[in-house]
């Protein structure tokens, strides 16, 4: 009769297999963190949109002023931001929350939407994403620029 050897790794093929796989992870570890904190990035950049859209699309439903206005004072949105319907102070229509590992400037205190859907104020806004790890000369920051006629645009740039 035969006896058939018994099946499977011997201790140092699975050593050998385990040190390609950390090999590998610690090559993938960097792109992954990176792909991490861009997709992190796009979706806060999505949230300002999506925001600003709402608020342009209520101001047009309603046929009244709306306002957007950050949580916290002055032009550091980074707490969240209310979209109000009427004045600045007004009721509030809804809420959005601030973001985590990054920081959003505005360059305006207030954004107001008017009846027609255009900003008022005479300039356009710039809102501004800056990622908690921001190196000089990457492109990691995301401007969201407001036209007068309340078009929304978002572009990358430089961090400072």
């Amino acid at each position: 009769m035969y006896k058939q050897g018994q099946r499977g790794f011997t201790i140092i093929e699975l050593m050998i297999a385990i040190m390609v796989l950390g090999i590998f992870a610690s090559i993938a570890a960097p792109s992954f963190a990176e792909i991490l904190k861009q997709n992190r990035l796009a979706a806060q950049t999505n949230s300002i949109v999506a925001s600003l859209n709402y608020a342009r699309g209520e101001t047009i439903n309603q046929g009244t002023d709306v306002f957007i206005t950050p949580n916290t004072a002055g032009t550091n949105w980074s707490g969240g931001w209310a979209v109000r319907s009427g004045t600045a102070g007004g009721p509030i229509l809804r809420t959005f929350d601030g973001f985590e590992n990054s920081t959003l400037t505005a360059t305006s205190a207030t954004i107001n939407y008017q009846a027609d859907g255009s900003i008022a104020g005479g300039a356009a806004i710039t809102l501004t994403v800056t990622p908690s790890t921001c190196d000089t000369g990457d492109n990691d920051r995301r401007q969201v620029t407001i036209a007068l006629s309340g078009q929304v645009t978002s572009t990358p740039a430089a961090c400072p």
